[in-house]
């Protein structure tokens, strides 16, 4: 999931080598049974951490029941947002043991140097 339209063509990039069908959808649905799904529905960039966490929720509810097993929740590479709160909704609501964090997009001058998020 992603807070956009373009953060979710972003992501579907590195699948596409590897599944015949990827969908990019504006709002969830559970009628899509597919290997990949990526969804634009959060929308929460500017909203407070509690209600930015409230959709992502319903978004991972919402996976849980088409059996997703992995769950990619898409960040601003500048950290905007209620990133920390949408990531620990992510990992209570699906039930996560494990969290892989990274904003650093190299090729835009977003880097990670010793624990530090550095822009430029």
């Amino acid at each position: 999931m992603a807070d956009d339209l373009t953060g979710c063509c972003d992501a579907a990039l590195p699948f596409l080598s590897r599944y015949e069908e990827i969908f990019v959808c504006r709002r969830f649905s559970i009628k899509f049974q597919k290997d990949v799904l990526l969804v634009s529905s959060t929308a929460s960039r500017a909203l407070s951490g509690t209600e930015a966490a409230n959709r992502v929720r319903k978004v991972v509810d919402e996976s849980i029941l088409c059996n997703r097993r992995l769950l990619m929740k898409k960040i601003d590479s500048t950290l905007r947002g209620p990133v920390a709160e949408e990531a620990e909704a992510v990992m209570t609501t699906g039930g996560y043991e494990r969290i892989i964090f990274c904003s650093a997009f190299p090729a835009q001058k977003r880097t990670v140097r010793d624990g530090i998020f550095r822009v430029d």
